[in-house]
């Protein structure tokens, strides 16, 4: 048995040509998901029509690929691990591979943006050496499970004032603007421990592109409005430089747009 360690910051890569992150942008009638860990040549397009609010993108994604049965056995579980923070979750009956796993994990976390506690960018495994098939995983922690009990009624608070003014005549469109413009004027662009998290952006109201997107991502499905959290690259408004970004994919009357609440 070997302990190893990783760090994954982007698992989903999205090629749509030239990234124009603006308010809303063209339609997207065909989504092509890149997995850069799983092997150079795997792609899963999906059509918009596999995806609806009730079932997670990432977990979509995971039924198209090899394996897929293994694959969703093993989100499943590794949900369950860090809803309930555990330590750790036993995978070794499956027979993942490191680069399944690692498929598997940043799926699960990219689907859950509830789950604030979780270090986003850095988890541990071991494997057995020689065939590098997964035993167990340990997801990482920012929160201890006392902190998270004082820091989520905090959470669920900021969350009921947006969702208040809600209301059953709101359009898809008004329901994304209201929460898109709340966000915005609300939320300062900072680095900090909680910077990638619900927690971060609703409660202390700051963070970075992964908080911002990941607000957004749950604040819309909370409002009944389909919305995915993305990640890839893009230029840096303020310095034209190429960076690594987090971004969302949102349905309104049956068609799919990019919003990008950092820049806004």
């Amino acid at each position: 048995m070997q302990k190893n360690q990783s760090k994954s910051y982007f698992a989903f890569m999205v090629y749509v040509g030239v990234f124009l992150l603006t308010f809303f942008i063209g339609n997207v009638h065909e989504i092509t998901l890149e997995i850069p860990l799983y092997n150079a040549t795997t792609s899963v397009a999906l059509d918009y029509d596999d995806v609806d609010e009730d079932t997670p993108m990432g977990y979509v994604l995971l039924s198209k690929m090899p394996n897929a049965e293994k694959l969703l056995q093993a989100y499943d579980a590794i949900d369950i691990c860090m809803s309930k923070r555990q330590e750790s979750v036993s995978l070794s009956t499956l027979g993942l591979t490191v680069t399944e796993f690692e498929n598997v994990i940043d799926a699960c976390i990219s689907d859950h943006p509830e789950y604030f506690w979780i270090d986003s960018t850095s988890y541990a495994y071991t494997y057995i050496p020689g065939v590098l098939v997964i035993e167990e995983a340990f997801p990482e922690y920012i929160m201890s499970s006392s902190e998270i009990a004082t820091a989520k009624p905090l959470v669920d608070e900021e969350v009921e004032k947006i969702l208040d003014n809600i209301t059953s005549d709101m359009t898809d469109y008004d329901k994304e603007k209201y929460i898109h413009d709340a966000l915005a004027k609300s939320i300062d662009y900072v680095e900090s421990e909680d910077d990638g998290t619900i927690y971060g952006a609703l409660v202390l109201d700051e963070c970075v592109c992964e908080g911002y997107a990941r607000t957004f991502q749950y604040l819309l499905n909370l409002a009944g409005v389909e919305a995915y959290y993305v990640t890839g690259a893009s230029a840096d408004p303020s310095s034209d430089q190429v960076v690594g970004h987090a971004w969302n994919l949102v349905e309104i009357d049956n068609e799919y747009y990019f919003v990008d609440l950092t820049w806004a």
